[in-house]
């Protein structure tokens, strides 16, 4: 028998599948922290986000003002905890495994529908429409509902969580593929020394 048919090859570890327990764990592990996550980011969202003002005038309610920014601070704030959001998520999916196909594509749907979750809560917890009745002073002052205007923000959380995961799996096959050359390298080294004794 000659060397080579002597040294027996590593076994390689089987690749896991999307539907082991593992996965089965991590994408739960998801939807529980994404109704988490989105619950906290309507509350808050509901804290710091401005709403519009309105003042009474001759019945009826009005803007306070002829252009009110509260309606751009609301899309901001909400795309600012969506980043936040989308980075918290991100993590829990990087916590303990390599997420997979299965955990990818749960993060965005997770991260869609916690859009909408702490859209609903914030928009609850908020102050209601102003209506006008006929005992209204004029002069009173009004605070509108917390919305949101540009509906584009509610994607930023899902965007947010993809490109950290792609950046950390791109990173993490990057390192990989230098500690293969690395130790490629060293091997290479290893077979070309002279065994002294063969001398």
């Amino acid at each position: 028998m000659s060397i080579v048919e002597g040294i027996e090859s590593p076994a390689v570890p089987p690749a896991e599948s999307s539907s082991s327990p593992s996965a089965g764990r991590g994408v739960l592990r998801l939807v529980v922290a994404s109704l988490i996550v989105a619950v906290v980011m309507g509350i808050v969202w509901n804290f710091v986000a401005p709403t519009p003002k309105y003042v009474a005038t001759k019945g009826a309610f009005y803007f306070a003002s002829d252009l009110p920014g509260e309606f751009m601070a609301m899309d901001g704030w909400f795309a600012v905890l969506g980043v936040i959001a989308g980075v918290v998520l991100a993590a829990v999916a990087l916590l303990r495994t390599r997420p997979g196909t299965l955990e990818v594509v749960t993060l965005a749907l997770c991260g869609i529908g916690g859009s909408y979750l702490a859209w609903g809560v914030g928009h609850v917890l908020g102050p209601s429409r102003p209506h006008a009745t006929a005992s209204i002073v004029d002069g009173t002052i009004a605070h509108g509902q917390l919305t949101i205007g540009a509906k584009g923000v509610l994607v930023v959380w899902p965007i947010v969580s993809l490109a950290v995961v792609m950046f950390a799996l791109a990173w993490q096959s990057s390192a990989a593929r230098s500690d293969d050359a690395i130790t490629a390298a060293h091997r290479e080294r290893d077979d070309d020394a002279v065994d002294p004794s063969v001398r």
